[in-house]
């Protein structure tokens, strides 16, 4: 099997050196983009096989580039799993329902459900 490519876009920086540690011991190709603008245009070139994407950031949130990484014919099909701070229903429920998010993670959180949950959604998305 080949190895899969996960893009993680955050404005943490230390959040994005933990979960790329993380997931590159599981034998994934990691990515990291620290703002929407460049996590687009990362998306666009590499396209990854997983968006791992947070909502809270400034000058475009999670909710922009989800939108516009769902417009674009690049990168449109690419599953996205929110990884966020934003813990409320309706947040989740816009996500899943409205935007078409894989699947919505609150943080913090636990390393090991972030790898369960991503390799789901890589499983229920390789047909």
């Amino acid at each position: 099997m080949a190895q899969k490519t996960i893009l993680v876009i955050d404005d943490e920086p230390e959040l994005l050196a933990m979960i790329a540690t993380v997931l590159k011991a599981e034998k994934y190709r990691v990515l990291t983009a620290t703002h929407g603008e460049e996590g687009l245009r990362v998306a666009r070139k590499d396209q990854p096989d997983l968006i791992i994407l947070d909502i809270m950031m400034p000058e475009m949130d999670g909710w922009v580039v989800c939108r516009q990484l769902r417009e674009h014919r690049r990168t449109k099909e690419i599953p996205i799993v929110m990884l966020t701070a934003k813990t409320s229903s309706i947040d989740q429920q816009m996500g899943i329902r409205v935007i078409g998010v894989q699947d919505y993670l609150t943080k913090p959180f636990d390393p090991a459900e972030l790898v369960r949950r991503i390799g789901a959604v890589l499983a229920a998305t390789s047909n």
